[in-house]
């Protein structure tokens, strides 16, 4: 078993994810399960087939009597370890594009409220580096909907200025166009001015990088691990106690297009997403809160 491969996963859910501990404990161990059938048959993450997830499925449903809701459990963390293959360029094909999923109700994904969106970035200041940094990043996460990978690869090369839209590359190499908003490019702009200056003044390095979300000490990328951790310590700072991850964020930036008139098209390639039954699942969050709207407001229900 490769152990760094199964960090690497575990960060990458976490992340991108936003699991509890107790979920993200059993996707990795539905996954070591499937990587130990994979040796047994002579195979490995780098190889294996669409065949093998089947036969690996039948032999825990029908071999060892697994119900199905486990198993709908066992396809998911297979599959977020094929999406975290594929994001870190491990493997470029996907075996598990045509795998179905046994259907049990429709799970509806958490969502922050617009107000408790406008709660957080009303708590950050402008004044020093973190606070821009970090006003800047849930700016481009919940103004953009972009995924954590998206944001933290976010480079200034990436960023139309002058037309006020971002140029970015979801997964499968998809391009993608993101209008960006007033307030983003303000903020930014002063998130970078702070950069500069700390620069000029010999207080950070003055590393060469075009990343927009960086270690000002070291110049390199924010991790996974690091942007889940971070997103979780700013929720907590303004007293907000949902189980928030930069993906909730993304929720949120769906639903309020959604819920402010938007089309599902539009909405699925602003989100990047390959099929619109990934993007549907908006309709439901919104149905959802509308249902207890009217329990909470209505004279009768």
């Amino acid at each position: 078993m490769d152990e760094q491969l199964l960090k690497g996963y575990q960060a990458y859910i976490r992340g991108e994810l936003g699991l509890s501990g107790a979920t993200l404990d059993t996707y990795v161990y539905q996954l070591k399960k499937f990587l130990n059938f994979l040796a047994e048959r002579n195979t490995d993450y780098m190889t294996f087939s669409v065949d093998d997830v089947e036969v690996f499925l039948a032999y825990m449903t029908d071999g060892l009597g697994q119900k199905a809701s486990t198993s709908v459990i066992t396809i998911n963390a297979v599959r977020s370890f094929m999406k975290f293959l594929r994001a870190d360029a491990i493997r470029k094909d996907n075996p598990l594009e045509n795998l179905s999923t046994p259907k049990l109700g429709i799970r509806i994904p958490k969502v922050l409220s617009h107000q408790e969106v406008m709660k957080m970035l009303h708590a950050l200041g402008e004044n020093t580096l973190e606070e821009l940094r970090d006003k800047c990043l849930l700016l481009f996460i919940y103004g953009s909907g972009l995924r954590s990978s998206e944001v933290m690869n976010l480079s200034y090369d990436m960023i139309n200025f002058e037309e006020q839209f971002l140029k970015i590359k979801g997964k499968g190499n998809k391009e993608r166009q993101i209008p960006v908003s007033d307030e983003q490019i303000r903020v930014l702009g002063l998130y970078s001015s702070k950069i500069k200056e700390l620069k000029q003044s010999g207080k950070i390095p003055k590393t060469e990088s075009l990343h927009v979300f960086v270690n000002p000490k070291t110049g390199k990328v924010f991790t996974r691990q690091y942007l889940f951790l971070h997103i979780k310590s700013l929720i907590k700072k303004v007293g907000i106690t949902k189980n928030v991850s930069a993906h909730t964020l993304r929720h949120a930036f769906a639903t309020e297009l959604l819920n402010n008139g938007a089309d599902l098209k539009s909405i699925q390639e602003l989100l990047g997403h390959s099929s619109m039954a990934t993007t549907e699942i908006y309709t439901h969050v919104a149905k959802s809160r509308m249902h207890k709207i009217y329990e909470k407001t209505h004279p009768r229900s």
